[in-house]
Formats: C-alpha cells, sequence, structure tokens
C-alpha cells in the first residue's frame, strides 16, 4: 500500500505514509486489511443504498460541517463538493491548495490552519458542546 501511495503522492515521505496508512486501515487478523470507517454511515444509509441515499443522509447531518478539499483533487470535483456544502444546512467549504485528495498528509500545515479557523468559529457562535466548559 505504501508504493501504491507513493506512486500518486511521491513528495510525502514513506514515514507520514506509512502512518496515515495505520490509522486509516484495519488489520483484518486474516492478512487483509479494510479502511475504517464510522459505522453510524452505513446504519444512516441502510445495508443497501444508492448515490441519492447518500444525498439525503447528508441533508440530515445537523451539526457544523467544514468540507475540505485538496485543490488538486482528481478524486472529487468541485462541483461535487459545492452540492455538499449546498446539502448541508450551515456548512462550510474550503479548498487547500497543493493538495490532493489525502489534504491533511499533502499540505497539513493549510489543512490546520482551515481546520482550527472553523472550530474557533464553532466554539465562538455557542454550536459548540464545549462552550462553558
Amino acid at each position: 500500500l505504501i508504493a501504491r501511495v507513493r506512486e500518486y503522492t511521491p513528495w510525502r515521505s514513506e514515514g507520514q505514509i506509512r502512518g496515515s496508512l495505520m490509522h486509516s486501515l484495519r488489520d483484518n487478523g486474516d492478512g487483509t486489511w479494510s479502511w475504517k470507517y464510522d459505522p453510524a454511515i452505513g446504519q444512516l444509509l441502510g445495508r443497501r443504498h444508492n448515490s441519492e441515499d447518500r444525498w439525503k443522509a447528508l441533508a440530515k447531518i445537523s451539526v457544523p460541517t467544514l468540507f475540505v478539499r485538496g485543490a488538486n483533487s482528481d478524486m472529487t470535483s468541485a462541483e461535487v463538493f459545492e452540492r455538499m456544502r449546498e446539502a448541508v444546512p450551515g456548512s462550510q467549504l474550503v479548498t487547500v491548495p497543493d493538495a490532493g485528495h489525502r489534504v491533511a498528509g499533502d499540505n497539513p500545515v493549510a489543512f490546520n490552519e482551515a481546520t482550527i479557523k472553523f472550530l474557533a468559529g464553532v466554539i465562538g457562535d455557542g454550536t459548540s458542546p464545549a462552550e462553558g466548559r
């Protein structure tokens, strides 16, 4: 997997790729690996779901949401991200320069800046459960 990731992100170090994969993958214990994901997403969509079901599920999100897109991503278009932003009420979209699909690994400084700015806005407007602690 490290070699495969290096093919499309040659600027990332092997250590950075390895660390990212170890946080993103689960060892199934039988010699196979799978991507980690939030099981609640599967529960929200149900066993059989199609593209329209996913758009409907996005519209159910009711918490502050930040969509982060890498400007150089060839995985998801800017138009799809804009549709996602429109589907989630009150959400925000940030496009990070010098980053592909794996934004946090490709441009961690800009990713962190965008995330911190978003979180500061969420905490500052009283919509965060952390406020008042």
